[in-house]
């Protein structure tokens, strides 16, 4: 019995140890980050970032010089899915090494920043043109499945059964008629999803342009990949199925509902 109780006594001052340890690692992490802010925030700030809202909301890892900062589930996946070549044999360590340097899906965007994505300044996200990360959305959460999120949230705000057909035109209701920070993450505007437009433009990388910021981010140091995908980027209209259905007045009124979107990641 006396074993037991020195053991179990000697895990805890162990433990003690390692939480001293951890906070003594992210007080050093938050002072760093702060000295880092003050010497860069004007500039940032002038980018349309709220860096003094960052420094409140960031949480510090235990890890040397690391930081972590929000980053939207789907854009996680989407970027894991397609940064390396799916005819890879590596396909799967590939991923696993690539969450393991820096780059983890939050569960849900709801929870921000309470979920974060994590590494030494390694903050980057993936943003889409909104009309084809849109129209994708559609073809994925609603023509093709009958039981998704997004047909579950437009079920609750239409009050209606989650398997009826929504068309483009409600979906954009949903979205115009729901706070940024509660539209379900698949049709959310991208800049409530990044931390809100928190993220440096020089770590964003676009679809558009996937195959050049993967090479840029990786000499950034920001992420680590050993094998690059060499597919093209999406087509600009996503689900070109789904265009047609983009009159002057709907592509309008998409065009409002993400407006801070295109101005902030610069789209036309």
């Amino acid at each position: 019995m006396k074993r037991t109780s020195h053991m179990n006594l000697h895990l805890t001052q162990n433990q003690m140890r390692t939480s001293a340890g951890r906070l003594i690692a992210r007080s050093y992490n938050r002072l760093f980050f702060r000295k880092t802010v003050e010497l860069n925030r004007f500039d940032w700030e002038a980018d349309g970032y709220d860096y003094g809202h960052m420094v409140k909301s960031a949480l510090f890892a235990p890890e040397p010089m690391s930081v972590f900062v929000p980053v939207s589930s789907a854009a996680s996946r989407s970027f894991s899915g397609i940064l390396f070549d799916n005819q890879s044999e590596r396909d799967s360590d590939d991923r696993t090494g690539l969450r393991g340097q820096g780059f983890q899906k939050a569960q849900s965007y709801s929870i921000l920043p309470d979920l974060m994505a994590s590494g030494t300044f390694r903050t980057f996200t993936l943003v889409r043109h909104p009309v084809s990360r849109f129209l994708s959305a559609v073809r994925d959460q609603i023509y093709l499945r009958n039981s998704t999120p997004l047909r579950s949230a437009l079920g609750k705000f239409f009050k209606r059964d989650a398997t009826d057909d929504f068309s483009v035109g409600e979906i954009l209701t949903y979205v115009e008629n729901t706070p940024s920070h509660m539209v379900e993450e698949h049709v959310a505007p991208q800049w409530s999803l990044n931390g809100a437009g928190r993220i440096p433009f020089a770590y964003v990388a676009k679809a558009e342009r996937l195959q050049s910021d993967v090479i840029r981010l990786c000499e950034m140091g920001l992420i680590k990949a050993d094998v690059v995908s060499t597919r093209g980027a999406p087509n600009k209209l996503g689900g070109s199925h789904l265009a047609e259905e983009l009159t002057t007045p709907v592509l309008v009124r998409l065009q409002s509902a993400y407006r801070r979107d295109y101005e902030l990641f610069h789209y036309t």
